[in-house]
């Protein structure tokens, strides 16, 4: 079982993460609208512990192409680590409020 506070650490990490390279790229590569941390998606392409390469795209254009780039890495031996914005910073569900009746 992973320890509480670190499995918090590290989603927080994930996301500054996330938001600093949406920074840094401000635009989508693929379609070039603007991006946002929330709506992005980072693909990391990994040989062992060595980081080959790092993308960030908006989520639509990381849906059509992680699927076939996941394939090729495999395919080589390669490691694809993905980073889902929609995911990280997915808000938890709102409770509903209870009516009390008299």
């Amino acid at each position: 079982m992973e320890h509480p506070v670190l499995s918090a650490f590290e989603a927080t990490m994930k996301r500054n993460i996330l938001r600093y390279h949406v920074g840094q790229v401000m635009f989508c590569p693929t379609c070039r609208n603007i991006m946002d941390a929330r709506r992005a998606v980072e693909v990391d392409l990994m040989r062992g512990p060595e980081l080959l390469s790092s993308v960030v795209a908006c989520a639509p254009c990381a849906d059509k192409q992680v699927d076939a780039v996941r394939k090729m890495a495999e395919k080589h031996g390669y490691t694809l680590t993905v980073n889902d914005g929609r995911k990280l910073f997915a808000r938890p569900a709102r409770k509903a409020n209870k009516v009390v009746e008299a």
